[in-house]
């Protein structure tokens, strides 16, 4: 993948090299930051080591400024969108949503490239019937497992912190939010096809069994019966009454 960018790079200009490179380092870059982030969450929880001490009072300063500048950036930035997915007045932030929920799925990418493995990604059709298995969310169980694992240790080791505990439970979320969605449109899925699930197709006539020894009556038959008032089954040839 590196010798292919460097291959297209040499035949862009400056500015579009330049645009090509962010665009490409976007998803190893999202990829080291998850690693880092949960390192560090794990350091904290299980050594009780902490980095550079900040003043209460001047972490929220500095950290909203950067959150401010960074949605300016992505704001100003909107205008120049060329994707043909979204709509050109959308906000983008169901892709964002998407981008932070398939940060596992970056990671195990990065860490397949860094091996010289081949990765490969399957596409299910629209409409297809079938399932995706839990596996599929594999890297995202491990990543929370890790997370959790740090949580439960934390509290014997008494190391726990509010904001250290907070932002350990948020990129668990992240990584359970995924399987959740999966459960709930699998029960969704169930809920809707549940006469077809369990075999019975409609507009099929159905026999009722005899329970008295008399000849079985088809539902149709039935409905007539209840609907006109009738006490007995219209008699036919093969009728021995």
């Amino acid at each position: 993948m590196l010798r292919l960018s460097l291959k297209v790079a040499r035949r862009l200009s400056f500015r579009r090299r330049a645009h090509y490179a962010l665009l490409m380092s976007y998803h190893p870059a999202t990829a080291v930051s998850w690693v880092l982030g949960v390192t560090n969450l794990a350091a904290y929880l299980l050594t009780g080591v902490a980095g550079v001490l900040v003043d209460a009072q001047l972490w929220p300063m500095l950290y909203v400024n950067a959150a401010v500048l960074q949605v300016g950036l992505y704001v100003w930035n909107r205008r120049n969108n060329i994707s043909t997915l979204e709509e050109e007045s959308s906000s983008g932030a169901s892709g964002m949503i998407l981008s932070v929920l398939s940060t596992p799925v970056y990671v195990s990418a990065l860490w397949a490239a860094v091996r010289h493995r081949t990765v490969s990604f399957a596409v299910t059709p629209k409409g297809a019937q079938d399932r995706d298995p839990l596996s599929t969310f594999g890297a995202h169980l491990r990543w929370a497992a890790v997370l959790v694992a740090a949580l439960v240790a934390s509290v014997p080791l008494h190391h726990p912190h509010v904001a250290i505990c907070t932002w350990a439970l948020v990129s668990t979320a992240v990584c359970l939010l995924p399987v959740a969605m999966w459960l709930t449109g699998l029960l969704w899925h169930r809920l809707r096809s549940g006469p077809r699930a369990a075999g019975l197709a409609p507009n099929v006539v159905q026999t009722l069994p005899a329970l008295t020894g008399e000849p079985s009556v088809p539902v149709p038959v039935i409905s007539q019966l209840i609907t006109t008032g009738a006490t007995r089954a219209p008699r036919t040839q093969e009728d021995p009454r």
